[in-house]
């Protein structure tokens, strides 16, 4: 668990982190840590949302946790569409 105080560090050093990295090339894709980031974040968050899931097996809470978290990212992924550019008219194949 982090410390008060610890999550400001972290964002900091994710941002020197984006400043410094390289363009938008193909090598650069295997330097971007988000989704790794992203997708351990959820695999703990599955796990230790399991515990308060109904269901009397262990495998059952799990399966609902997992269905609730993959909700979640789905429901992430729709709001954060709407911030994304709409294509120029004039690039838009006939």
């Amino acid at each position: 668990m982090l410390e008060p105080g610890e999550e400001l560090t972290v964002a900091r050093r994710l941002r020197e982190f984006w400043e410094r990295r390289p363009a938008h090339d193909e090598s650069s894709k295997t330097h971007r840590p988000a989704g790794r980031m992203i997708g351990t974040s959820a695999a703990l968050l599955t796990t230790e949302l399991t515990n308060i899931m109904p269901g009397k097996r262990a495998s059952t809470q799990l399966a609902y946790d997992a269905s609730a978290v993959a909700l979640l990212v789905y429901a992430g992924g729709f709001v954060a569409s709407f911030w994304l550019p709409e294509p120029q008219q004039d690039k838009l194949p006939d």
